[in-house]
């Protein structure tokens, strides 16, 4: 030991190497990695059909014994007395829709609602044009005959109400807020019979 400096250092020793594991325990270490990763796949891919099924019990409890919920592919019907819904994928009009409100092109449906006499319908349109949008159904409502009421209008979206004989629409046209519609404006129609 040095006077000058009282502390020592003892360098260690020099091996890079692990020790090497037996080959028992790889065999064994990749058999339980195999098993976990198989076990995380199968609950993985079916969380959304537990999930699913955790929603379809509550809303049937919730609904009523005279509620009906199908589901189909990756969309939900739902009927109850008075009412109908569908949401998801592949929805469909309600069969009462009038047929003299158009459809903007390219766009998606995403839900359809029927409750005591009211209609109500989101279409996305991916990458839409909010301006174009509303310029489109401004020229075909009136084209088909409605008039148009009160409007507003911000930079997020506008508003209108139109009229034809004793039938009322409000139409809402927004940038969509929903993550699943990204770059989407949202068209949403509310027609009272």
């Amino acid at each position: 030991m040095d006077p000058q400096n009282p502390i020592s250092v003892t360098p260690l020793p020099q091996s890079t190497t692990p020790p090497p594991i037996p080959t028992k325990s790889k065999s064994k270490l990749v058999i339980i990695l195999i098993i976990v990763g198989a076990v995380i796949l199968a609950i993985g891919s079916s969380i959304p059909f537990i999930i699913m099924q955790i929603g379809l019990f509550q809303a049937r409890s919730q609904l009523g014994p005279d509620s009906q919920i199908n589901t189909s592919g990756n969309t939900i019907n739902i009927k109850t007395p008075g009412k109908t819904i569908s949401v998801g994928q592949t929805v469909k009009l309600p069969t009462n829709f009038p047929t003299d409100i158009p459809e903007y092109p390219n766009s998606t449906l995403v839900m359809a609602l029927n409750q005591e006499g009211v209609d109500i319908v989101s279409w996305a349109v991916n990458n839409g044009n909010l301006s174009q949008i509303s310029d489109f159904y401004k020229n075909e409502m009136v084209a088909n005959g409605w008039t148009e009421g009160s409007t507003a209008s911000t930079a997020q979206g506008s508003l209108f109400a139109y009229t034809k004989g004793t039938r009322q629409v409000q139409l809402t046209i927004n940038i969509s807020q929903d993550q699943r519609f990204e770059n989407a404006v949202m068209i949403n129609i509310a027609v009272k019979n």
